[in-house]
This record gives C-alpha cells, sequence and structure tokens, in this order.
C-alpha cells in the first residue's frame, strides 16, 4: 500500500491565496474513486468520504480540524463496502 498516491482534486478560484487542499482523490481504476474532503455541503465540519459506486457520502468521524493524512488513514481504515 505504500504506492497509494492522493491527488488534491480541490478547485480554486484565480487570485486564491489559500490553497490549502480540502478535497483528495485516489484513483483505484478507472471506474472506482475514492475522494475525502472536509467542507461538505451536507457535513461542513468533518470529514467525509465518497466511493463511487458504492455509496455517496460517508462521515469519517474526524472534525474538519483533523488534517489530510489523518483522514486518508481513517479511509483504508474502512472498508468501501
Amino acid at each position: 500500500m505504500s504506492d497509494i498516491k492522493w491527488k488534491d482534486s480541490a478547485s480554486y478560484r484565480r487570485g486564491q491565496t489559500d490553497r490549502t487542499p480540502t478535497v483528495w482523490m485516489l484513483r483505484l481504476s478507472r471506474d472506482i474513486n475514492i475522494t475525502v474532503l472536509t467542507g461538505h455541503i451536507y457535513a461542513p465540519d468533518v470529514w467525509v468520504m465518497h466511493c463511487h459506486p458504492w455509496f455517496d457520502t460517508h462521515e469519517l468521524g474526524l472534525p474538519d480540524t483533523a488534517t489530510a493524512e489523518e483522514a486518508q488513514r481513517r479511509r483504508r481504515a474502512k472498508p468501501c463496502r
């Protein structure tokens, strides 16, 4: 699992000075993507995970003050199904 490559997939406005990533994506195959993010419209204060094609939004139980690395580790500890 050491070759896992998370990609910053946040969108930024032109001229935005704070570019702290809040959305990370891991592409497991052409059809399977895992995304961890904070600031979701329905869960703004916690990290959530999307795991297409199995489910849309799953709270990871981490506050938004947790780091992206903590959220990514939590994702690996929870199965997608």
